[in-house]
Parts: C-alpha cells; structure tokens; sequence
C-alpha cells in the first residue's frame, strides 16, 4: 500500500497544545455551563452577574477559534508529500493566518 502523505508531528509536540486547550478552554467553559444551568429563567429575575458570564464565554469562544487557527497551522506544517518536504509553503500558511 503506497502512502503519500508524511505526518511529522509527535505526540510531544501535540500534547501541550491539547493540554492548553483542556485547562484555558474546557474546565472554565464546564464551570461555566454549570453556573448557568443554576439559574432559574422563570423568576424572571436577571443574574446580578450576568454581563460577566456573557463576556467570559466570549473571551472563551475567542480563545478557542485563536487556538483552532494555530492548531490547523501547525498540523499543516506537519505535513509532508512523500517526494517534497513540505505539503504547503510558508506564503499559503500566512494565508490561513
């Protein structure tokens, strides 16, 4: 079975990406869900910190599609074609960024 494709990156290299992402994005966004689901909608009385749970979750989906863009950067780098060195060139990569 020819293969074509050379994938370059370790689990070294990966892992502090994905433990990044779990701690700065997964637990507060959990903490998060779990504060919201708290609340009770048919009071009808707003959150005294509503704004603040507002403006983390989007400072989470910021992060997240920051760290989506160099995640797919860096996996793009890593990959190689079986006769060249690098799959895309360094003009392409500024493109995605």
């Amino acid at each position: 079975m020819k293969t074509y494709l050379n994938f370059q990156l370790t689990g070294k290299q990966l892992f502090p990406l994905w433990l990044i992402f779990y701690v700065f994005f997964l637990l507060p966004y959990f903490v998060l869900i779990f504060k919201l689901q708290s609340f009770n909608p048919e009071s009808g009385v707003v959150p005294a910190f509503s704004f603040w749970y507002f403006l983390l979750l989007m400072i989470l989906v910021l992060f997240a599609m920051v760290w989506t863009l160099y995640f797919v950067k860096m996996i793009l780098q890593g990959i190689s074609l079986e006769k060249t060195d690098k799959l895309t060139t360094q003009s392409q990569i500024k493109l995605t960024t």
